[in-house]
């Protein structure tokens, strides 16, 4: 009896592990699975300038890299309620904290570190009340569109707004590396427009074929336990 036993133990552990073979055949690996990822972003850590309000640089951390905000009239620090929003569903930042200036500023930014993938959170930019008919927003970097601007044209580095277009919303990237960005206006009213910049953190989560894997091969070792019990018992 004991022999037998012993024999039926080397059964199951045979079978269960042709089991999870076959199931790491079908789900491509169980311990070496793909994953997908979820996009979220760390933003730009502002420090309030002294003054407050004015021409004066402000500064900010991202990441580590140090990021300084120049050549832009009436600048300031200040937090919206706003990244909730669709339009910035792509990346959402990790602060409200924005930068708000003159729309007809011709603004830098400069990077300590060169950064990849660099995120330009567009936060209500003007396309009325700037004093022309369509207002454009030329950077010296290429860049896509993540989310939003939906009533934004691209057109090589330019990005126009019409008039009936009102404050616009979105994210821009720039592969980069970046060290240094600025951006050429033709509005010519003081009104205000805000930004900030971000880098993406990427979070991994299994993919849903390795959870059913697992489910899986735990399933068919379950099953395989209850049936020693049922030889143990006869």
């Amino acid at each position: 009896m004991l022999l037998n036993t012993t024999l039926f133990r080397q059964s199951v552990s045979v079978l269960v592990i042709h089991s999870v073979l076959a199931v790491s055949a079908v789900t491509g690996s169980l311990l070496m699975s793909p994953k997908s990822a979820i996009s979220a972003a760390i933003s730009v850590d502002w420090e309030v300038p002294d003054p407050p309000v004015g021409n004066t640089d402000i500064t900010g951390d991202l990441n580590g890299t140090t990021v300084t905000f120049s050549n832009a009239e009436r600048s300031f620090i200040g937090g919206l309620n706003i990244f909730s929003d669709s339009d910035f569903s792509a990346a959402p930042p990790s602060s409200n904290e924005v930068v708000n200036y003159s729309l007809n500023s011709n603004w830098t930014a400069t990077f300590s570190n060169p950064i990849s993938n660099l995120l330009l959170y567009v936060v209500r930019w003007r396309g009325a009340a700037t004093g022309v008919n369509t207002t454009t927003y030329t950077f010296n970097q290429s860049f896509t569109i993540l989310s939003g601007l939906g009533e934004g044209t691209v057109s090589g580095n330019t990005l126009s707004f019409p008039e009936e277009s009102g404050s616009n919303n979105g994210i821009i990237q720039f592969t980069g590396p970046v060290s240094s960005l600025s951006v050429s206006t033709n509005g010519i009213n003081n009104s205000g427009n805000s930004l900030t910049f971000g880098v993406q953190s990427v979070q991994s989560i299994p993919e849903p074929l390795t959870i059913l894997g697992a489910g899986t091969a735990i399933s068919f070792g379950a099953f395989f336990k209850r049936k020693l019990n049922q030889k143990k018992n006869s």
